[in-house]
């Protein structure tokens, strides 16, 4: 017989484990990277690529709106980096304005996070 929590902890690894197999074969510009995953003590330490450039959320409120050249700028990056994860049948569960981040101050390119892929 299993102990519950054992499964569960089980579950868990599993899960994380298919969700890192997933990252690595992520290779697009704007899909935020991961640089690499390592067990420590019994923790699994995952280290992402950093966008320094915020959240579009916080952009878009702060502008309070997007001429419609830079929205399209943003969108056909943000559906580059959709198409990119459908052809490996990888789907984002959580894509929202605070998931899209720019990679830099400047405020030109994107990164998707990659928290929620799976």
């Amino acid at each position: 017989m299993v102990d519950c929590c054992t499964k569960r902890v089980v579950e868990q690894r599993t899960r994380v484990l298919r969700e890192v197999k997933v990252l690595e074969k992520l290779r697009d510009r704007a899909i935020i990277k991961l640089k690499h995953a390592f067990l420590l003590d019994s923790n699994l330490v995952i280290i992402m690529e950093y966008a320094s450039g915020g959240e579009l959320k916080g952009y878009v409120t702060k502008k309070g709106h997007l001429e419609e050249t830079e929205a399209r700028n943003i969108f056909m990056q943000l559906l580059n980096a959709i198409e990119h994860c459908h052809t490996l049948n990888v789907i984002h569960r959580d894509l929202k304005l605070e998931n899209v981040l720019f990679s830099n101050p400047d405020c030109k390119d994107i990164k998707v996070s990659s928290r929620h892929i799976l």
